[in-house]
């Protein structure tokens, strides 16, 4: 696989100001789950992402109906830098509201489930509770396609977006003028969020990031 450019880590990154930096990555999961989308009779693909339109076109390539929420507008924005590394739980807390309750149909039903690097901007519970809810929208064999930071940056982050350039690599785009806190959770805490799903696929980037791909395993009889 050859890798177009690497990423630089956000700490050290000269970012014009207001102007979003674009970078582009490899993606080993892409094609397998574009493989599986072609074998499905209107596929249904929930982004919880920015509706990027190189992305909705690849979909829609697959002959798939695609949902689009993005999340992560939601998630507090921090006002000072901080030291973030993972916040472990000290006791238990009130369950984390349900997110995608008021933003998308309670019958509406998935093949794919697009979280990009959603869940490294929520602590455990609250990304766990999530999960949760893919679980419950997801129809039998259907899939999560996710991204993780795999090292440790101890900082206030560039937020990022992420679209399709085909089924091998991917535009990364840092958005200088949206910061977030960014959590790095460790692969117990990805086992226990993705309960009730297997690991199809999970690959380290030289960008930093770790891509894998979740599929729902059946309830047990």
């Amino acid at each position: 696989m050859v890798f177009i450019r690497k990423l630089p880590q956000d700490p050290i990154c000269t970012v014009p100001d207001g102007q979003p930096v674009n970078l582009v990555h490899a993606t080993h999961a892409l094609k397998p789950l574009a493989r599986r989308l072609h074998r499905i009779k209107k596929p249904c693909v929930l982004d919880l992402g920015s509706a990027e339109g190189s992305t909705l076109e690849f979909f829609a390539h697959c002959g798939c109906r695609v949902w689009v929420e993005d999340l992560a507008v939601a998630l507090p924005r921090p006002e000072k830098p901080t030291t973030v590394t993972r916040v472990r739980r000290v006791r238990p807390g009130p369950a984390p509201p349900p997110l995608l309750a008021e933003r998308c149909p309670d019958d509406r039903l998935f093949d794919v489930v697009v979280c990009w690097n959603l869940l490294d901007l929520m602590p455990v519970e609250a990304a766990t509770a999530l999960v949760g809810e893919f679980r419950a929208r997801l129809r039998p064999g259907g899939m999560v396609w996710a991204f993780f930071d795999s090292v440790r940056l101890a900082s206030v982050e560039y937020r990022r977006r992420m679209r399709i350039r085909g089924e091998e690599s991917l535009d990364h785009i840092l958005q200088p003028d949206r910061t977030v806190v960014r959590f790095v959770h460790q692969n117990r805490d990805v086992q226990g969020m993705f309960e009730g799903f297997e690991v199809l696929s999970s690959t380290f980037l030289r960008v930093g990031l770790r891509e894998m791909l979740f599929r729902r395993l059946p309830e047990p009889a």
